[in-house]
């Protein structure tokens, strides 16, 4: 949320755009890493990161499309997230606010620290010694599709942004100049 909020609060275009490709990417990745931690928690038993490891090489499919929203999340370069974040510090630089844009890269070391953690934890460790995890269960391909489908958007939007761009640059058009939405929503002059 404070990436959006930093790039409304920076109230140019380009940030305003930048914000609103964030918002689609965050709205993208948050809801595949929830699927994907349902997931994890029917394959390993738990959603407690202690008790559970080594899903990575029962389920190195789950973990490849785990990898995708994660550290797109954390701005991956050729994910939605590094073309997202890199247009908002773009525009907090051009704004000179270095405070913001400070606070910006130690969130995204942050969050990429955090990333690294879980994956760590529930994908690459072994799974624990006295750990009560259950034999792992299959995935169905009903299960998968939502969540790879939501991973190559990530992909796609990471590879090609152009394709978000000109509707975002519409809704930041339409954020900077209120009237058309207020003459939307109240009518026209009478």
């Amino acid at each position: 949320i404070g990436y959006m909020l930093f790039g409304f609060s920076l109230g140019t275009k380009a940030a305003m755009m930048a914000a609103v490709f964030y918002v689609v990417h965050h709205i993208l990745v948050k809801t595949n890493l929830f699927l994907l931690g349902g997931l994890i928690c029917q394959v390993g038993g738990t959603f407690e990161l202690k008790k559970t490891g080594g899903i990575a090489r029962h389920y190195p499919f789950l973990a490849a499309v785990f990898f995708i929203p994660a550290f797109s999340l954390a701005g991956f370069p050729l994910l939605s997230g590094f073309f997202a974040k890199f247009s908002l510090l773009k525009a907090g630089f051009e704004q000179e606010a270095f405070v913001l844009l400070a606070i910006a890269l130690v969130v995204s070391v942050l969050t990429l620290i955090s990333m690294l953690k879980i994956w760590t934890e529930a994908f690459w460790k072994p799974v624990p010694l006295g750990s009560n995890a259950p034999p792992y269960r299959s995935l169905s391909w009903g299960q998968l599709a939502p969540v790879i489908m939501m991973a190559a958007g990530t992909l796609i939007l990471g590879i090609w942004p152009q394709l978000l761009l000109s509707p975002a640059e519409r809704i930041a058009s339409e954020l900077k100049g209120r009237t058309v939405y207020i003459e939307a929503v109240l009518g026209g002059p009478k």
